[in-house]
């Protein structure tokens, strides 16, 4: 009994761990025509990678560095997106 708990809460404590980024991105920039590109130009000097669904990753759990994209994103394509906004 006790080696299922523990099994049980191994299970459930990984797969929180396992839980990944959604990625972020620049929110109808009026600047450019495709929320992609917008998010691909602010992505890496920001300090994310691209992914292949045109979002931006690695930015989650850093301030500095979400902060920097949604900058980017509202300063040079003028999107919807707010400076606060939070990256996933």
């Amino acid at each position: 009994m006790h080696k299922s708990i523990l099994f049980l809460a191994a299970i459930v404590l990984g797969s929180a761990a396992v839980q990944a980024e959604s990625g972020s991105w620049c929110y109808s920039p009026k600047n450019e025509k495709f929320w992609g590109q917008a998010s691909a130009e602010c992505c890496r000097p920001a300090g994310g990678s691209m992914g292949g669904d045109r979002r931006c990753y690695g930015l989650n759990g850093d301030l500095g560095k979400c902060r920097a994209f949604y900058a980017c994103c509202i300063d040079t394509w003028g999107s919807g997106n707010h400076y606060d906004n939070a990256c996933y």
